[in-house]
């Protein structure tokens, strides 16, 4: 799970996010790049499905994702 929206940290904390397993999810960007720090390359998603959890301002974007890379 990965987020598309940038939350601060006290937002990632909260029940409603956590049990709607967003909560602690990192960004896009952060996990390609944890990716590539483990010796990854080639990253890329196979699989990729985006959502949306809440509305208006509290809206906050989000992806079931697969990833792969190679060693």
């Amino acid at each position: 799970m990965i987020t598309l929206t940038d939350l601060q940290v006290n937002d990632q904390l909260t029940e409603d996010l956590y049990c709607a397993c967003i909560g602690g999810a990192t960004s896009e960007i952060e996990y390609l790049n944890q990716m590539k720090e483990a010796g990854f390359s080639n990253v890329s998603h196979i699989r990729r499905s985006e959502q949306s959890h809440g509305s208006g301002d509290s809206e906050i974007r989000y992806a079931s994702t697969i990833f792969v890379g190679y060693k």
